[in-house]
């Protein structure tokens, strides 16, 4: 309560009770005392909704008082502010306080701060000295961090003491705490990390974090932990002495959307915009995609006579498709797999072949068990706000997240890029971030640095590695889902069980090199529908959209070549068993059936990427939401971010990383 002065109470003195003395003085018409405290009477109450029980405590700029709350039929604490001018900035910079924490906990989830107005003329809140209004601010009780820990004893009276019982400050939009472990009210709600953020795992996602948290004035300070010799994860590129380079994870990023502008701000913003290699739509590479049916290849429809005619594999043009699809019902269920619904509302051809293969390209899985909603929100939004895909793609379908493009994502609306790559390969990009965040020296970069365990102490986080002991207030993961679980401790069993759930494939990636140009047909590449082939997922064209990534001199041909993914055990056996020898044969006999090539490869290099890509099975999303509300329920200081979780792509891992730190700082980055 921020207590001004009010009405002349007529004949009225203030009883004596355990807060008064019988020798002091009242003033304020005897509603203070003479240290300018509110005269705290046992049984008043105000609002008619607080009824005041005792006096907890006083401080320098007040007092506190026990409190029950009526309304809500629980007790609270309320604190009354000094009935003096000075006091007059204390009062404001907790009322903004209260401000920002009902902000940052918009859905009163935690019931840290409840805030409550009264319009009558009573009292002030923003001028001691003119009569206005009274806010009252109610502090429940919270749910303190570590909940996972043994309970710690409430403190009594007599060791609180002098209470500031907010105990906090406000920087910008942030939130610092009182770091007194007694403080009866707030605590673990900080902002202001008075530790380095650990973040474990140094792949994309986890650099992009660390480098938006360099980008804050408040982080002073970072630490990256990374379990392999390398930074980067999957963005992983070889780079021949001769100036050609292969890729071995994601060798194209798309730049639409805001995760996508997102990116290439990042780009921008590193110095990278002279190395990026645009693909635009005019490109061949983007207006030919194959598909590899019945022992053929097969051009997949693009533009409006393709829609309009019969282009094999399919048997009726698919424009048919469309125009039938914004008849179909929406489905009530809640989640549902990308086969189901494309058969639903496309028909089932589609759904078997173009689909199978869109899936077993993206995601190395199974569209019959992959969730729409989550692999593919667009669609499955759609569907719910529009009722109808068509509908969905040209109204829209719903909020989305927001990125304003800098002048290299600008360029590239302007140029209509479909997908860049970067001169040396995309491993320029993690390592470019690397590189800015040694120059910045607020980030200690540790390889070979596996986590084994996590515990929960009295400041957050005990981090056990193999040679040493971290203390962390916060910690962000970038690890794998079933990681990240093997190092929680027991008390976080329903959010390990949840971590564990979350599967992955395993996928071969075998580069090839040839002399001369050997393609029968120009384009991005081809994929291959389950019913084809189950082992073989695709084949790329890499000379087609990247020939700058071929050697200088004379004419080669780049191919890399995707194997098993959700059918890996079935068609190769256990990852750790099979050779790098019979994956090159699985490779070079596929291009030679598929594509006609005769001649053997000049160069090779086969990549096993083991649980490279987490699969995103129906009831995902209500998967993630169970994590994120056990974290939130139990406050761990604990943030996921990385392809486990809300999107597997490049732009959508670099922007869980920002999303992560704009949460954990309360500020934009």
């Amino acid at each position: 309560v921020y207590y001004t002065k009010k009405k002349r109470r007529a004949q009225q003195v203030p009883p004596e009770d355990s807060s008064t003395k019988k020798e002091r003085k009242v003033y304020n018409d005897g509603y203070d005392d003479d240290n300018y405290d509110y005269i705290v009477k046992n049984g008043e109450k105000w609002l008619d909704r607080y009824e005041i029980d005792s006096l907890i405590g006083k401080g320098s700029f007040g007092q506190v008082v026990k409190a029950y709350d009526h309304h809500e039929q629980e007790w609270v604490a309320i604190k009354i502010i000094k009935n003096k001018k000075a006091f007059l900035n204390q009062a404001q910079i907790e009322l903004r306080l209260l401000e920002l924490m009902n902000k940052h906990d918009t859905e009163m989830k935690y019931y840290i701060v409840n805030s409550h107005q009264d319009e009558s003329p009573n009292a002030a809140v923003a001028d001691p000295l003119r009569p206005r209004r009274r806010r009252i601010a109610a502090v429940k009780n919270p749910i303190f961090w570590p909940t996972l820990t043994e309970p710690e004893p409430t403190p009594t009276h007599q060791e609180t003491g002098s209470v500031d019982i907010a105990g906090v400050v406000t920087d910008g939009d942030t939130v610092t705490r009182n770091t007194d472990p007694r403080s009866p009210v707030l605590r673990h709600t900080e902002r202001r990390l008075h530790q380095p953020p650990p973040i474990l795992g140094g792949g994309i996602g986890g650099l992009a974090a660390s480098y938006y948290l360099c980008r804050s004035p408040q982080v002073t300070k970072v630490i990256v932990l990374e379990s392999s010799s390398r930074f980067g994860g999957w963005l992983w590129s070889t780079r021949r002495p001769d100036g050609a380079v292969f890729e071995h994870g994601p060798r194209g990023i798309r730049p639409a959307g805001a995760v996508g502008h997102n990116t290439l701000n990042m780009v921008d913003d590193l110095g990278l915009a002279g190395e990026i290699l645009p693909v635009t739509y005019s490109h061949v590479a983007s207006k030919n995609r194959y598909l590899y049916v019945d022992g053929q290849l097969h051009r997949m429809p693009s533009g409006l006579s393709g829609l309009l005619r019969t282009v094999p594999p399919f048997s009726r043009p698919l424009l048919f498709s469309v125009a039938m699809e914004i008849l179909v019902k929406k489905s009530k269920e809640e989640d549902e797999s990308i086969h189901s619904f494309v058969s639903r509302r496309l028909g089932k051809e589609l759904a078997d072949i173009a689909v199978d293969s869109l899936c077993r390209g993206v995601f190395a899985g199974d569209c019959r068990k992959l969730s729409v909603r989550s692999c593919f929100p667009v669609l499955y939004n759609a569907e719910q706000r529009r009722g109808s895909l068509t509908l969905g793609m040209l109204l829209g379908s719903g909020p989305t997240p927001v990125a304003p493009p800098g002048p290299l994502a600008q360029r590239s609306i302007k140029e209509s890029w479909a997908q860049w790559s970067l001169s040396r390969g995309v491993e320029s990009l993690p390592e470019s971030i690397t590189d800015y965040l040694q120059q910045s020296r607020r980030v200690q970069l540790h390889r070979e640095a596996a986590v084994k365990h996590i515990s929960p102490s009295s400041s957050g986080w005990t981090i056990r590695l193999e040679d040493g002991v971290i203390s962390a207030d916060h910690i962000i993961s970038a690890l794998p889902a079933k990681a990240l679980s093997s190092a929680l401790p027991p008390a976080c069993q329903s959010l390990i069980q949840e971590l564990q759930d979350i599967s992955t494939v395993t996928v071969a990636v075998v580069n090839l090199e040839y002399d001369g140009s050997i393609l029968p047909v120009t384009g991005f590449g081809h994929l291959v529908p389950s019913s084809e082939d189950q082992g073989l997922l695709g084949v790329v064209y890499d000379s087609v959209p990247f020939p700058q990534h071929n050697r200088p001199n004379g004419q080669t041909t780049r191919l890399t070549v995707m194997m098993g993914g959700a059918w890996f055990q079935e068609e190769f056996g256990a990852p750790e068993a099979v050779t790098e020898e019979r994956l090159l044969a699985r490779a070079t006999e596929a291009v030679q059936r598929h594509l006609g090539v005769t001649a053997a490869p000049s160069w090779s290099r086969v990549a096993l990427q083991r649980d490279c890509i987490p699969q995103y099975y129906q009831g995902h999303f209500r998967r993630v939401e169970s994590m994120r509300s056990f974290i939130k329920e139990n406050n761990l200081p604990l943030s996921l971010i990385g392809s486990s979780y809300d999107g597997v792509s490049v732009n959508d891992v670099i922007f869980s990383g920002r999303t992560a730190v704009e949460e954990l700082l309360g500020t934009g980055v």
